[in-house]
C-alpha cells in the first residue's frame, strides 16, 4: 500500500496507518521511507501517480510471483 497526504488536508499518522492495515486483514507490515519518491507499482504499471509527476527512485522492494 502506498499513502500519500490528501489534496485537502494531511494523510494518517503512523498509528493511523497502522489501524488501517489490521482493518485489511494484516498480520505483519513494514513502514518504509515515503515522500515524493513513494511508488506502487503493479505488473509494470504505475498505480498511485502518473508517471510523469514521479521522481527518480534509488532503491526499491519488489514482491515477484513465480508460477
Amino acid at each position: 500500500m502506498a499513502i500519500h497526504n490528501s489534496p485537502g488536508g494531511r494523510g494518517p499518522t503512523l498509528t493511523e496507518t497502522a489501524q488501517i492495515m489490521v482493518q485489511l486483514g494484516s498480520i505483519n507490515a513494514l513502514n518504509l521511507d515515503g515522500g515524493n519518491s513513494a511508488s506502487l507499482y503493479l505488473g509494470g504499471t504505475m498505480l498511485n501517480r502518473h508517471p510523469q509527476t514521479a521522481v527518480r527512485v534509488h532503491n526499491g522492494l519488489g514482491v515477484l510471483l513465480v508460477p
